[in-house]
């Protein structure tokens, strides 16, 4: 009984005091979530690859989603893809508008969000032609699970084929790791664990394939 209360407590929260928070007013791009635990999984589909906008009421959740990302609110290289960026880069992300129009550009981005504790984006991915891209964690919360939480949440929708982007077929997903990733081999172990094997391995980046035998 306590988990159902909870449940719908925490669904009518997200409908009815935080949704504006996060919503990008634009009508070609649609919001819907799931849930894991005491989590919400935000999916966001922009099918056509539209710009995200900021207001007065969403800009302190895409703040934080930006950082995420690459850390410009500070002199830290805490963002998942600071150095990336600047190794192959001359211009660094000067605005959040910046980092956001370049990572959620994506026709599908899903993002694991603590919901009651000031809607803190954990850990989020997008999907763009079955090929994942920019598997970030926040900072402040890596090495606790969220990611494996979110990217096994995914799968299991691809799977299920509970998406509107029915294209998205489980054993055709690929990614991508760079060679100048500091921690390359450690993420292609990690992603082993999910199905995904190297089908192609350059001198600069290492492309996974997900190998999963149904």
């Amino acid at each position: 009984m306590l988990i159902i209360i909870y449940i719908i407590n925490l669904m009518n929260i997200l409908n009815k005091k935080y949704f504006n928070k996060i919503i990008d007013a634009n009508p070609n791009i649609y919001y819907s979530y799931t849930t894991i635990d005491n989590l919400v999984v935000l999916h966001i589909y922009n099918p056509n690859n539209e710009t995200f906008k900021l207001s007065q009421d969403n800009r302190n959740f895409y703040e934080k989603l930006a950082n995420m990302y690459y850390s410009i609110s500070d002199n830290s290289d805490n963002g998942c893809f600071n150095l990336e960026h600047k190794l192959v880069n001359d211009t660094p992300y000067l605005t959040i508008e910046d980092v956001l129009k370049s990572n959620l550009s994506n026709t599908y981005t899903f993002i694991l969000i603590d919901i009651v504790n000031d809607i803190t984006p954990l850990s989020m991915l997008g999907i763009s032609e079955n090929i994942m891209w920019g598997l970030c964690s926040n900072f402040i919360f890596r090495n606790k699970g969220y990611m494996t939480k979110l990217l096994l949440h995914v799968l299991k929708l691809i799977y299920n084929k509970k998406l509107k982007d029915k294209t998205l077929e489980i054993n055709k997903l690929k990614l991508k790791i760079v060679s100048i990733n500091p921690n390359k081999n450690k993420l292609i172990k990690y992603y082993n664990k999910f199905g995904f094997k190297i089908n192609n391995d350059t001198l600069n980046e290492s492309y996974l394939e997900m190998n999963l035998i149904i």
